[in-house]
């Protein structure tokens, strides 16, 4: 064997040995992060901490005028998929003559879809009220 023929030898060696130590790293990247979008969610009530919710629920009291007693929000967990989970935050009322649209935020307050259209039901859970008026007409089943 010549010196090219170990050089080159060498200059593969090390290349493939980079390649993995790449490929390694990444990895570590894309898998190794959280799996919840949550990160960057975190407080106490979130009522008054995220104040896109805050300005929602004024608009709610704002605007519903009789129907305010039927109106709520939940927060919840979202799976979106076998690695990724979100805390969400889900608007509904329970008016007994109203056609109901459910949207869901996430947490920086980006609109996700409608509960049952875009964000499938079964896979959000662990609701929880989070606002309710005083006049509140509704029994909630959040198990």
């Amino acid at each position: 064997m010549n010196n090219t023929s170990i050089y080159k030898s060498q200059s593969i060696e090390i290349m493939i040995h980079k390649i993995l130590k790449l490929t390694l790293i990444l990895s570590f990247l894309l898998l190794g992060c959280t799996t919840d979008d949550d990160a960057n969610c975190s407080f106490n009530d979130p009522v008054t901490n995220l104040p896109w919710l805050e300005q929602k629920i004024n608009e709610i009291e704002e605007t519903s005028g009789d129907l305010l007693q039927f109106q709520y929000v939940l927060q919840a967990v979202y799976q979106k998929n076998p690695i990724q989970r979100e805390i969400v935050f889900v608007f509904g009322n329970c008016c007994p003559v109203c056609s109901t649209v459910v949207p869901v935020y996430n947490c920086n307050g980006m609109l996700l879809g409608v509960l049952g259209l875009d964000v499938d039901s079964s896979a959000v859970f662990d609701y929880k009220v989070i606002w309710s008026p005083e006049n509140f007409e509704c029994v909630l089943n959040t198990n």
